[in-house]
């Protein structure tokens, strides 16, 4: 719920009407803290996976961009899939290191 409430149903303001050709699809522009925050938002579903189905949380990262892209509810970000990415990575490493420690 909290991806979905970050990602698709906040309101960024003017955004409705804005090109297509306004969207980030270049390496530029790296925002740190944002790709930390993306990062921290993906971990817990990487947890919650406990190991399985590691591409799920990649098609719903870039499922995520294209929604924002088509709809306007954000912008397209390269940065954004490869931070989704490393988070729910990290999450289900964490979850497998629990399970190796816990025998």
């Amino acid at each position: 719920a909290l991806i979905l409430y970050t990602t698709l149903l906040r309101r960024i303001p003017n955004a409705l009407g804005r090109p297509a050709s306004a969207a980030n699809l270049e390496l530029v522009g790296f925002n740190f803290s944002g790709c930390l925050l993306n990062v921290l938002l993906f971990l817990p579903l990487g947890f919650s996976l406990r190991g399985r189905s590691w591409w799920f949380p990649i098609i719903l990262s870039v499922s995520i961009e294209v929604i924002q892209q088509i709809t306007h509810l954000g912008m397209f970000d390269v940065w954004d899939i490869a931070a989704n990415t490393i988070g729910s990575t990290i999450g289900i490493a964490i979850h497998m290191l629990l399970d190796i420690v816990k025998g």
